[in-house]
């Protein structure tokens, strides 16, 4: 067994420490989820918070993957999952008597993660573009 084995390389830590952060986001996505009353500031509207963290996810789950998946692939899972985690944590809260499972919060969800997938798409555009001097 070489060092590199029990160390792992820097992409091993790379993608543990991703899976680390999926993790520990989707648990805060559960928490707030099949919470009575989730936390936040009263002035930003609940759609716009549903996009903003499940943009988030997108991109959590993109850099994750984008480590053992071509890139493009790493991209549309990334976004699809965020979208049926959204779906998935909406339906969580019919388990709750306080909360209510809305169409507009998963509509607000996809929206969140495809504009991060398409931010991220045009991001590696301009990239690969620079990278052949164009």
């Amino acid at each position: 067994m070489g060092l590199d084995t029990v160390r792992g390389t820097g992409r091993n830590r790379r993608l543990l420490v991703l899976v680390g952060l999926n993790v520990m986001y989707a648990i805060l996505l559960i928490a707030l989820a099949v919470s009575p009353r989730p936390p936040g500031p009263a002035d930003v509207p609940d759609r716009l918070a549903h996009a903003v963290a499940y943009g988030i996810q997108a991109i959590l789950l993109f850099l994750m993957l984008a480590l053992v998946k071509p890139t493009t692939q790493a991209l549309v899972i990334g976004c699809l999952g965020a979208i049926a985690f959204g779906v998935c944590t909406e339906g969580l809260q019919l388990l709750q008597p306080t909360r209510s499972t809305e169409l507009m919060d998963i509509v607000a969800d996809a929206c969140g993660a495809a504009t991060a997938a398409g931010l991220g798409a045009l991001f590696l555009v301009i990239r690969t573009k620079k990278g052949r001097g164009e």
